[in-house]
């Protein structure tokens, strides 16, 4: 969403409920906060937030953004449960060949401490498998844990990297809240990941690209 669009939902909020009314610089560092932490949204869920607000709060003060947040995608816990819908959404349309980026840092927690993308494909998506209901429960857990925490790597990598490393046979998938999908291929992938990564992990993946073509000479 743009500034233009937030700053109209924004100042409605602002003049009902009269905040800040007296210090328009207030006003203005307030609007700064609230659209960092919200402009991922799209324009129309934004004035669904605002809409709600204005015809269900109680209260005479100005909503925090946790609240208007919960407006969109609900409670933590159906976030989580919605967040783990969306990861056996993408593992039954994309598989386990692409990398893949989450845009909710949660999700890429929850995965990794399931061990991974790949290991996530080895789970049996039938709603009412053992494994499914087993996997579920860590998953939210995790989810739940790390819902407020910043994941320090950028992506997860697929099967086809792990195999190939890092060239023209990987794909990195960006995947948002709502389930769309960007899907990188080749070169494309790899300059997107490269530029996000230290020196000393492109020094690493050097080595692992010596080791995986050391292995194919060998083969042949």
């Amino acid at each position: 969403m743009s500034e233009k669009e937030f700053l109209g939902g924004f100042n409605t909020l602002a003049i009902y409920f009269d905040f800040c009314a007296d210090n328009p610089e207030r006003l203005k560092a307030n609007a700064s906060i609230y659209y960092e932490c919200l402009k991922h949204l799209g324009a129309d869920q934004w004035q669904m937030a605002v809409n709600a607000v204005l015809k269900e709060r109680v209260y005479n003060s100005m909503p925090k953004i946790a609240e208007l947040l919960n407006h969109i995608y609900g409670s933590p816990e159906e976030r989580a449960v919605n967040a783990w819908t969306l990861v056996l959404e993408m593992m039954s349309r994309l598989g386990d060949y692409p990398s893949v980026k989450f845009s909710d840092d949660a999700i890429m927690h929850a995965i990794k401490a399931l061990g991974g993308w790949v290991a996530v494909s080895t789970i049996d998506i039938a709603s009412d498998s053992p494994m499914n209901t087993a996997k579920r429960k860590e998953f939210i857990s995790a989810y739940l844990a790390n819902r407020n925490k910043p994941f320090s790597e950028f992506y997860l990598r697929g099967r086809a990297e792990a195999q190939n490393g890092l060239g023209e046979f990987m794909s990195l998938a960006i995947i948002s809240t709502e389930g769309k999908v960007k899907e990188l291929r080749g070169r494309e992938a790899k300059k997107l990941i490269e530029s996000k990564k230290s020196p000393a992990q492109l020094a690493f993946n050097e080595m692992v690209r010596g080791v995986i073509d050391a292995k194919r000479i060998k083969a042949n």
